[in-house]
């Protein structure tokens, strides 16, 4: 039998899972303790003003007491599954991860910076205190400078978290055995994009340490659990969280990637994720405007977010962002809207504004007015707008520079009309303003190939004005 497919009896599996259930339980509880203090104790040193050398060696402690906690669960499981299993497994040696292995996955290297292309082990000095990179780089260069205690106590109890994961990620890849593995989030609820990957259950391979599943955003609370048979986590239901994947896998359509799965997970599920969103249809509207919270737009205009699955650098998409007010929007809306052979830099400002927008999900309805086409709706003057039957929809195939400011932006031309965009939560857009080239537009833009559905017409200032709602 392998060792990482035991198949026990029924009793002695009982047994083992109770045991397992106790084991995780007291690994959790005390990380989550070990967390706090640590980020307690760094906070504190922020306050106290001591020095950055004090502060990163506090780290260096409870990093290693992280690190020793995880190893220590990692070879107690294993020993469980040995024990009920009746079998003897290789030794292996267990991994040590330190607080720059953390700072260096927490940062994503130096992938953000100009120094694109440095591995781990370059960054680190030998005995002599020598690096080996061209840039002259050194692993102290990623660490954060805390510049309050707020941001210490985030910081150190995310990486606290990081190192656990860490270790046990390095302890599945290097034990001979080869166990199996799952990404077990903890407390009632988890994110959609957590909910997605726990989905699959303790159904991950040694050779999985990378990829998606290994990807973990900030603040992040899933750990991983090794399995060397069928068993059950109290607490843990992959066939609950693969049922409700699937679900929100058909709503978004055969079309659909897995951005889409996860924004109808949020939307159907609303309230068993954390990141859940108001279904689109409970929301009513009479055509005034909503106007955006401050926090919301802080939230669309924060570039330096980064979600799993992200390709691109934050520096790659403000500048695809910043090209796109300026005049690349030009050459863009030619792609998109049919034109044949597109450069590189063009279909790379794309896929940056794809991904850059896709990185912000709408929390609250608010309304965005735009100057649109009259074409958009399939007609050639203003008095067919009234023949428009409330409901009918209506696909956009490129993006829609959109602006907070009613009655939008003056665009030249006389076969535009004004609109008003309702964008329910769960939506995805980001807030140029603070980028653009063109201040005082104050515009949000929307995905592409998204479609509009027709409310109704109304006037704003005397104006006809299209009220639409994003779907």
């Amino acid at each position: 039998m392998s060792p990482n497919s035991l198949n026990l009896p029924p009793e002695r599996r009982r047994r083992l899972e109770l045991d397992l259930n106790d084991l995780y339980e007291d690994y959790t509880d005390t990380m989550s303790r070990l967390q706090k203090e640590a980020g307690n104790s760094v906070s504190g040193l922020v306050w106290d003003g001591e020095s950055q050398e004090l502060i990163k060696a506090e780290i260096n402690r409870y990093a290693d007491a992280a690190s020793r906690l995880a190893s220590d669960y990692y070879g107690h499981v294993r020993d469980l599954w040995a024990q009920y299993g009746g079998i003897d497994m290789p030794e292996y040696e267990p991994p040590s991860i330190t607080a720059d292995r953390a700072v260096w996955q927490m940062e994503g290297g130096f992938n953000n910076t100009d120094f694109m292309g440095l591995h781990y082990k370059d960054v680190i000095p030998d005995e002599n205190g020598a690096v080996h990179n061209n840039a002259g780089r050194t692993i102290d260069d990623l660490w954060p400078t805390f510049a309050d205690e707020e941001q210490a106590l985030e910081y150190v109890q995310n990486l606290i978290q990081t190192v656990g994961r860490l270790t046990m990620q390095r302890a599945v890849a290097n034990d001979p055995t080869k166990p199996r593995w799952a990404r077990v989030p903890r407390g009632a609820k988890t994110c959609a994009f957590c909910l997605m990957l726990a989905s699959r259950g303790f159904a991950y391979l040694s050779e999985d340490t990378a990829g998606r599943q290994m990807q973990y955003h900030t603040d992040c609370d899933c750990d991983i659990v090794p399995s060397w048979g069928s068993s059950k986590l109290k607490g843990y239901d992959p066939d609950k969280y693969r049922e409700m994947y699937q679900a929100a896998k058909a709503a978004a359509g055969d079309d659909g990637d897995w951005r889409d799965t996860l924004a109808q997970l949020r939307r159907i599920y609303h309230d068993e994720v954390n990141d859940g969103v108001t279904a689109q249809p409970t929301i009513r509207w009479s055509g005034k405007s909503i106007p955006i919270s401050a926090s919301e737009l802080s939230r669309l205009s924060d570039y330096s977010v980064r979600m799993p699955g992200d390709r691109f650098s934050n520096d790659e998409k403000i500048a695809a962002l910043m090209d796109w007010t300026g005049d690349s929007y030009k050459s863009i809306n030619g792609y998109l809207f049919g034109g044949r052979n597109p450069s590189k830099d063009v279909i790379h400002q794309v896929e940056c504004i794809d991904e850059a927008i896709s990185d912000h999900i709408t929390r609250e309805r608010f309304t965005v007015d735009r100057q649109m086409r009259l074409s958009t709706f399939h007609v050639n003057d203003m008095e067919s707008l009234f023949d428009l039957n409330t409901g009918r929809t209506f696909e956009h195939i490129g993006y829609m520079a959109t602006s907070i400011k009613e009655g939008g932006i003056d665009v030249d031309g006389e076969d535009r009309i004004a609109t008003r965009i309702l964008v329910p939560p769960g939506s995805a857009g980001v807030y140029v303003e603070p980028i653009t080239q063109h201040p005082g537009e104050y515009e949000i833009l929307l995905p592409r190939g998204r479609t509009l559905r027709f409310e109704g017409l109304g006037a704003s200032d005397g104006r006809p004005i299209v009220y639409l709602r994003l779907l």
